[in-house]
């Protein structure tokens, strides 16, 4: 009885053995991407926003690392979140949808090291004030409701906007203001903070939303037809970065993608589909 016991004791551990050894294999098979920063397949997230230019971007880049055999591909996430944890776990190389003020936001929020490949960013894009209904900021009355993104860094950026044009007063020295930094709302705007992406779709529910001009544009609207737009000291601020994981090795791989965003075939397509939204910075 104690051999047959110690046998099945022995074979116990043996399988249990064996399992830790193909959990511990498996988990060497599957690197992540940042692992292996000298990858053939470099992954890009990117928003909604910019997905159909990123693919002018992967036919540049293919082309410029034909040689290398390096190829770009582009995966598209529907927030602005999800982008940066990818980057962060490591499912992704690098990304492309945020401007330098909001991933320094996001950063010190999540305690994350995603940097910025280039801080002067590639291209930058203003923020004005749109309405379905009215032409002129003199038509907003008493308690119309006003959309504003509902991210720190775009919420401030709407605010001050909102400021520029005269419908808000701020406390005077925050960098990054939100509501609780309105000093005075003379025409009591009710300020509905409201998801980025979702803006747009949500115009006809509100008298006035702040939005990006580049959303404006993909949502089938003219960019330049708007109500009043921000100070360009402030524009300049938004520029669109290139980000990876600070000690990944994916410097490189956010080197590569930069110059293949640096193209005439890129600028053109900007031009084409963001209407003017846009100023490249090359």
């Amino acid at each position: 009885m104690k051999r047959n016991i110690i046998g099945t004791i022995g074979k116990t551990i043996a399988v249990i053995v064996s399992a830790a050894a193909l959990l511990s294999t498996g988990a060497c098979g599957s690197a992540n991407a940042s692992d292996n920063a000298d990858t053939k397949n470099v992954i890009v997230g990117v928003s909604p926003i910019y997905a159909e230019l990123a693919n002018t971007i992967k036919d540049q880049f293919d082309k410029q690392n034909k040689d290398e055999g390096k190829t770009l591909t582009v995966k598209v996430f529907d927030d602005f979140v999800t982008p940066n944890t990818a980057v962060e776990e490591g499912s992704i190389n690098i990304n492309f949808f945020q401007h330098g003020v909001y991933l320094k936001e996001y950063n010190k929020k999540h305690g994350n090291k995603l940097k910025a490949y280039d801080p002067k960013g590639l291209f930058r894009y203003y923020m004005g004030i749109y309405s379905k209904d009215l032409t002129s900021l003199n038509q907003l009355k008493d308690g119309d409701t006003v959309l504003i993104p509902n991210d720190s860094a775009n919420r401030g950026r709407a605010l001050k906007t909102l400021a520029a044009n005269g419908l808000l007063k701020l406390k005077s020295g925050v960098d990054i203001p939100g509501v609780l930094d309105v000093e005075s709302n003379p025409k009591n705007l009710k300020l509905t903070e409201t998801d980025t992406l979702k803006e747009v779709k949500s115009l006809g529910d509100a008298q006035a939303a702040v939005v990006n001009a580049i959303s404006m544009a993909q949502g089938g609207y003219e960019p330049t037809k708007n109500l009043g737009v921000e100070d360009k000291a402030e524009s300049a601020k938004y520029s669109l970065v290139v980000a990876y994981k600070d000690g990944s090795g994916n410097d490189k791989n956010a080197e590569l993608f930069t110059k293949a965003v640096e193209t005439d075939a890129v600028k053109k397509e900007m031009a084409k589909e963001f209407k003017g939204a846009v100023v490249p910075l090359w």
